[in-house]
């Protein structure tokens, strides 16, 4: 059985270019309000970077017989986007 990430945010945290991720789009959302520079559609899109995030836990910081230390996951951004116009913000 694989041991659970801790609760508490990593004590490290890189970002490393990963060519075999890719940059694509995962999900994408037609919004209900209109883009604030040209009045065209805004969606809501989730895409994953072409980036992965290396995560690690200090052994202070966690018990590392009951959590594991280390997590990698591929790092997804997400952001409201108008194709008419490109106006993009993006979402924390």
């Amino acid at each position: 059985m694989k041991r659970p990430t801790p609760d508490v945010p990593p004590t490290d945290l890189r970002f490393v270019d990963d060519p075999d991720l890719g940059s694509r789009v995962l999900e994408r959302e037609r919004q209900a309000t209109s883009c604030p520079q040209c009045d065209g559609a805004l969606y809501l899109v989730e895409r994953r970077t072409g980036r992965r995030v290396l995560a690690s836990w200090s052994d202070d910081v966690v018990d590392d017989d009951a959590y594991r230390t280390s997590d990698d996951w591929p790092q997804v951004e997400t952001a409201e986007t108008c194709e008419r116009c490109g106006y993009r913000r993006t979402i924390a």
